[in-house]
């Protein structure tokens, strides 16, 4: 039990890390250059897409887990404040161009096949890990899980 604790929060640390990484990355970015921020989110976003291939494709037990994890990194940096209501804002623009025809097919494809879709595997991914974790404190506390 020890050992599967520390291996968690070895996990977790890793996680945080990943995270502090990924805004810092992001924060540089806007000072730089705030126009190219939908566009840096959505190049984040498709570094997972490998992660939510793996999940789909329901691999081994240990590579979905893998999946899961990195997912919930990409979950809680969409997550951010400030990361949510720039993807917010660059989902409008974006569906605006694609109303006036603004936008190729090639940047269309992109976004309907490797942006929404992993976004939608790393929502899900967070699902499952806050599932799983609330059922392992119900355990730890000696109630039945759900």
């Amino acid at each position: 039990l020890e050992q599967r604790w520390h291996r968690g929060s070895l996990q977790l640390q890793s996680q945080e890390r990943q995270l502090e990484a990924l805004t810092a990355c992001y924060q540089k970015q806007q000072k730089l250059d705030p126009n190219r921020f939908p566009t840096f989110i959505d190049d984040v976003i498709c570094t997972f897409k490998g992660y939510a291939k793996m999940l789909q494709n329901e691999l081994s037990r240990s590579n979905r887990r893998t999946a899961t994890l990195q997912l919930e990194v990409l979950a809680r940096f969409l997550e951010t404040p400030e990361v949510n209501e720039a993807f917010q804002e660059g989902n409008w623009r974006w569906a605006c161009s694609w109303e006036q025809g603004c936008i190729s097919a090639e940047q269309a494809l992109v976004r309907l096949k490797t942006v929404f879709p992993t976004v939608a595997a790393a929502a899900e991914a967070a699902e499952v890990a806050d599932r799983a974790r609330l059922a392992k404190l119900a355990r730890l506390a000696g109630q039945p899980g759900e």
